[in-house]
């Protein structure tokens, strides 16, 4: 299955795409210059698991406590890199570029360039449920849409994280 001990199985998996919205697409010139984006969007969506800045946000990322969850990122913004964290968690592995060869351990942030993509695993506490807000600690971009809610809790929904719920909908 191409699982190591450096690249174990996990538990549950997500595929998260950041990307700036410019309300006027015509506007190449405010693209370039990075001027004129008025959000940050995740999967396509303003806060789009989060439940805590937009409740009237349907989904939010869901495991277990103890559940190893592994994150395909993208960075799909046109100008800005993504500072990736994981608040109140450590990134118990990085593997830049998605390359399980590649891997970095125990990371609070990790920069991920523009047009790049890299996989990350986190494991939540198991002896309490918890959450954890990832977010492009690039505040403006946080503020503008970039957070997304892992919640860890012993009712997490069996599906989600897994076959066709890696990019939730």
């Amino acid at each position: 299955e191409g699982y190591n001990k450096n690249y174990p199985k996990p538990d549950r998996e997500y595929v998260l795409i950041q990307s700036q919205f410019f309300p006027d697409p015509d506007d190449h010139k405010a693209m370039l210059e990075n001027r004129g984006w008025t959000n940050a969007l995740i999967n396509g969506k303003i806060f789009h698991y989060d439940p805590v800045h937009d409740p009237n946000a349907k989904l939010a990322l869901q495991s277990k406590p103890g559940e190893l969850v592994r994150i395909f990122f993208v960075n799909a913004n046109i100008n800005l890199p993504v500072a990736f964290h994981p608040i109140a968690g450590i990134w118990e592995r990085v593997y830049p570029n998605g390359n399980p060869k590649n891997v970095l351990y125990g990371m609070a942030t990790y920069n991920v360039a523009v047009s790049e993509a890299s996989t990350f695993d986190i494991v939540s506490p198991a002896d309490r449920p918890t959450n954890n807000a990832i977010v492009d600690h690039s505040m403006n971009a946080a503020l503008r849409g970039a957070i997304t809610v892992l919640m860890n809790t012993p009712d997490a929904d069996p599906k989600m994280g897994k076959g066709d719920n890696i990019l939730p909908r």
